[in-house]
């Protein structure tokens, strides 16, 4: 598993949220805990569309492999209570069958072609064929390592973490995470004050 992680930077809404919540114990952490919560739900959302304009796969393919985690780092304030110092939102998951991006079989002579970027061409993948897993519930894309007829290998494409991991899917995830933070931060600021949640 592979793994990528967005560093949140919305200064100023963490800094409004520090001022605001300092008397009110735990929460800082809770008013900023909701909003990264709604925010890494947001970026999941967004990042299969991001994803998949840049690689050649479905947007359902994509949500179906990729894991979200976010994360607060926080430190003692001057009045004792904890105030947030920073936050990330760190993107998982596996490989990804290659099967599932552009690939296309040759009717006439089996030969298989595929891409995993969108700006790519196809490549013909000289031993490569489908056949069925080991269980049989799946059609999979193999390659023989060898002359002989085994074994196999079943290829892959990139995990969706290493897709993030491309320099504009990053920037644009990036943008999404500090828009929706802080959209979602002045809420939960104003839900802690009316003792929604925070303890006294």
């Amino acid at each position: 598993m592979s793994m990528v992680q967005v560093d949140i930077d919305a200064g100023k809404s963490i800094e409004r949220i520090n001022r605001i919540l300092t008397d009110v114990r735990g929460g800082a952490r809770a008013a900023a805990w909701g909003a990264l919560k709604r925010a890494g739900g947001a970026a999941k959302t967004q990042a299969g569309r991001y994803a998949t304009e840049e690689y050649a796969l479905s947007k359902s393919t994509f949500m179906k492999h990729v894991t979200v985690n976010s994360k607060l780092d926080t430190f003692k304030g001057a009045s004792g209570s904890r105030e947030i110092a920073s936050m990330s939102i760190s993107f998982a998951g596996h490989v990804i069958p290659l099967l599932s991006f552009d690939v296309s079989v040759s009717k006439k002579t089996g030969m298989v072609s595929a891409r995993a970027m969108r700006s790519g061409r196809k490549e013909k993948l000289l031993h490569a064929f489908l056949g069925r897993s080991g269980d049989g519930k799946r059609v999979v894309l193999y390659e023989r390592t060898s002359p002989q007829r085994y074994p196999l290998k079943e290829l892959y494409g990139p995990s969706a973490a290493h897709m993030l991991r491309n320099e504009r899917v990053v920037e644009k995830m990036s943008g999404t995470i500090r828009e929706e933070f802080e959209k979602r931060s002045e809420a939960e600021i104003w839900r802690i004050l009316n003792g929604w949640g925070g303890r006294q």
